[in-house]
């Protein structure tokens, strides 16, 4: 609801318009892959084809990419058809990129406010960043008639204020297809060695998200790693198939050392894409060391 109120305040130019007007293009690359899909400038489409490449090596990742662009793009569509129905005068094809523009700007930089006002888009408070409050000792708590919000300070005295989003998913394409980026601790996270010690001492759960395909049946990794483990402790043959599946699909993301490479680029979509495809190897590596003894060899030495 409040993506197509901002996409029909923008578009009849209402008394919101001083803050829309100051709104930038959404930062998600499944915003751009959307945004491509409807044509207009080259660099559009250009964005669109890099946006998709960063990710082709992970179909997990590319999949979750293609989804989040298709269902925001039917939405959009969906609107055009009823804005346009309501007003002849309209451009439908303007109409469709507005809304898709107001849907991603919502999911970007909307925060949940609680209680009666929800999901919301304030003027600055929007612009807030994200940040890590694991790393933090200085909270600052805003309260308001109908609740509060926590802000947190970046671990020193006169340091940047960060919101939180109370989004704790530690899959980072969650993050990616929701506000664009992968937060600092999850990149920090990425550089660890696969194993429990390492994640202890960084303080910081993050299994990264894929998914193998064993007998028909898709597991989540590692959402469903417990009913993937059970599978492959009942037979033998269920743990040959089990580690195969795990280690075609850590094998055919980029080498290690690419993707440590591509963590340190200066370009955010290469940085993010990077990081997803390195805590996704961790996932699978994860779940395969877990494995029964001598199911399966890690296809790349790296257990």
């Amino acid at each position: 609801m409040l993506g197509a109120f901002l996409a029909h305040e923008t578009l009849r130019g209402g008394r919101w318009a001083p803050y829309t007007d100051t709104l930038g293009e959404p930062t998600s690359p499944a915003y751009a892959v959307a945004r491509g899909a409807l044509g207009g400038e080259a660099a559009q489409v250009v964005a669109a084809r890099r946006a998709k490449a960063a990710y082709h090596a992970s179909s997990y990742a590319s999949r979750r990419l293609a989804a989040v662009a298709g269902d925001n793009l039917e939405f959009a569509s969906m609107l055009a058809g009823a804005f346009t129905r309501g007003d002849a005068a309209l451009d439908v094809d303007r109409c469709r990129r507005v809304a898709l523009w107001a849907l991603f700007t919502v999911l970007n930089r909307a925060v949940e406010l609680g209680g009666k006002l929800g999901h919301s888009l304030v003027p600055f408070w929007d612009v807030i960043n994200h940040g890590a409050p694991r790393h933090s000792r200085r909270f600052v708590t805003l309260r308001y008639d109908d609740g509060s919000l926590e802000y947190f300070q970046d671990g020193y005295r006169g340091g940047e204020l960060f919101h939180n989003y109370s989004f704790q998913s530690a899959c980072p394409m969650d993050w990616v297809t929701t506000y664009g980026f992968v937060p600092e601790d999850l990149v920090a996270a990425s550089a660890a060695p696969p194993d429990d010690a390492a994640e202890n001492a960084l303080g910081v759960w993050a299994p990264g998200c894929s998914d193998v395909v064993v007998r028909g049946v898709t597991y989540s990794v590692p959402g469903d790693e417990a009913d993937l483990l059970a599978f492959a402790a009942a037979s033998d043959d269920g743990a040959r198939l089990a580690a195969t599946a795990l280690a075609a699909r850590a094998d055919a993301l980029l080498p290690d050392a690419a993707l440590a490479s591509g963590a340190e680029s200066a370009d955010a979509l290469d940085r993010d894409a990077a990081v997803v495809m390195r805590l996704e190897r961790r996932a699978l590596l994860r779940a395969l060391r877990r494995l029964p003894r001598g199911a399966g060899e890690d296809p790349r030495g790296e257990l």
